[in-house]
C-alpha cells in the first residue's frame, strides 16, 4: 500500500499513474501486482498542501539562512561539495 500526500499528490491523475507503473514493476520481482493500491491522504486543511512552500518562505526569511546561499562563483569554484561543506558548518 502507498499513501500519496503533499503538493504532488495534487496533480490530476497522479495517484492512477503512480499505480499503474507501479503494477508494470511488481510482476517482475513478486508476482502481487495485483495487491497494488495507491490511496490519496485525505486533506484535513486547506493549507495542507501547501505546507513544504510555507516552511520554505519561512526558512527563506530567517536572517541566518543567508549564511548559507552559494553563489554561481562559489559553486564553479569547488562544485558540488561546496553544499556539504555550507551545511556541516552551518550544523556541525
Amino acid at each position: 500500500n502507498f499513501v500519496l500526500f503533499g503538493g504532488n499528490a495534487m496533480a490530476q491523475g497522479m495517484q492512477h499513474r503512480l499505480e499503474k507503473e507501479l503494477k508494470k514493476i511488481l510482476p517482475d520481482t513478486t508476482g502481487k501486482s495485483d495487491q497494488v493500491t495507491v490511496t490519496l491522504a485525505e486533506k484535513e486543511g486547506e493549507k495542507e498542501p501547501y505546507c513544504a512552500w510555507l516552511g520554505g518562505s519561512v526558512l527563506c526569511s530567517l536572517p541566518s539562512f543567508e549564511e548559507l546561499w552559494i553563489s554561481k562563483d562559489e559553486y564553479d569554484e569547488t562544485g558540488p561539495t561546496i553544499v556539504h561543506k555550507k551545511i556541516n558548518d552551518f550544523c556541525p
